[in-house]
C-alpha cells in the first residue's frame, strides 16, 4: 500500500520533500497545492521534474478531501505553518 501526500506551497524546501517521499516506497506525491500564483509555475516545474503524475490544485481544503491522501506535508513560508496544519489535523 502506497500512502498518498499532499505537499502545500511548493517552495524551494518542497523539492527536498518531494525527492524523500519518492525514496520511500510506501508513499507517492498525491497532490500539489499552489496557494500563491507564484507557485503555479513551480508546481508544474515539479510536476515535470519528478516524473509526477499528480494533481496540482489552489484549493486546499479540496485537496484535503482526496480520498487518496493521509499525509500533508507543509511546505508554506513559516508564518502559514499553523493554518495549514490546522487545517490538515
Amino acid at each position: 500500500m502506497s500512502l498518498g501526500v499532499i505537499v502545500v506551497s511548493p517552495g524551494w524546501v518542497a523539492g527536498e520533500h518531494i525527492r524523500a517521499f519518492q525514496r520511500n516506497p510506501h508513499t507517492h506525491v498525491a497532490a500539489i497545492v499552489a496557494l500563491r500564483e507564484s507557485e503555479r509555475l513551480r508546481a508544474g516545474q515539479y510536476r515535470e521534474r519528478f516524473g509526477l503524475d499528480c494533481r496540482v490544485a489552489e484549493d486546499y481544503g479540496d485537496v484535503l478531501a482526496m480520498e487518496e491522501a493521509q499525509i500533508v506535508t507543509v511546505c508554506s513560508i513559516n508564518c502559514f505553518h499553523y493554518q495549514h496544519t490546522l487545517a490538515a489535523l
